[in-house]
């Protein structure tokens, strides 16, 4: 259950940077979801990678360098985060809303 850890160690910062992006309703519904909402899953999966943790037992060692790296550089910690969260709404955009190919655009 890393993404608990994810959610109790950075669910504050997480919060803030949903706030600063400016979409309410994303928030109230990470807020009411918590651990279980896809985007900290997916930074559960992106943090895990940045940070170099794998293997069945990664929970406790994520929560060892997530940690770490906060007490020591917290501005990179939260640049980290405000990245992973844009790429996520940047990916669900592009899935949900793919750009329109030139060639299929109809003029009337």
């Amino acid at each position: 259950m890393s993404n608990l850890v994810v959610w109790n160690i950075l669910g504050t910062l997480i919060l803030q940077v949903l706030d600063s992006m400016g979409d309410p309703v994303e928030t109230i519904s990470v807020e009411r979801q918590r651990e279980n909402h896809p985007l900290i899953h997916y930074l559960d999966l992106k943090l895990s990678q940045a940070l170099g943790v794998q293997g069945s037992a990664r929970c406790p060692e994520l929560e060892k360098k997530i940690i770490e790296l906060k007490n020591r550089d917290p501005s990179a910690i939260s640049k980290l985060v405000r990245k992973i969260i844009r790429d996520y709404y940047s990916e669900r955009k592009n899935k949900f809303y793919p750009k329109a190919d030139s060639e299929t655009i109809i003029t009337v």
